[in-house]
């Protein structure tokens, strides 16, 4: 089973969907733009203050509105996280 995160706007929907080996960011508005990254492609994750989740990979960047309070959201956030830091071998929780 995927993980995925689901951002319903009025005209598009942003989707982060974390599987075993990397990560599927798209946009759907008129057309759907898709793209996968690996996870030791990931060069940064942030949350910001506004409870954005934006994923930078290949000098590009993804972001969508997530649910802190949400435990469907909170178990993404979590395996992303834990992903990127064992591709990268970082322990979990250290500082990067």
């Amino acid at each position: 089973m995927a993980l995925r995160i689901r951002d319903r706007g009025f005209l598009t929907q942003r989707i982060l969907t974390v599987k075993p080996r990397g990560v599927v960011c798209s946009e759907a508005a008129a057309f759907t733009d898709r793209k996968e990254f690996a996870f030791e492609d990931i060069e940064c994750v942030l949350l910001s203050a506004a409870n954005r989740l934006s994923v930078q990979a290949g000098g590009k960047v993804f972001s969508l509105r997530v649910r802190p309070d949400k435990q469907a959201h909170q178990e993404v956030i979590r395996a992303l996280l834990e992903a990127v830091c064992q591709a990268r071998g970082i322990a979990v929780g250290s500082p990067a």
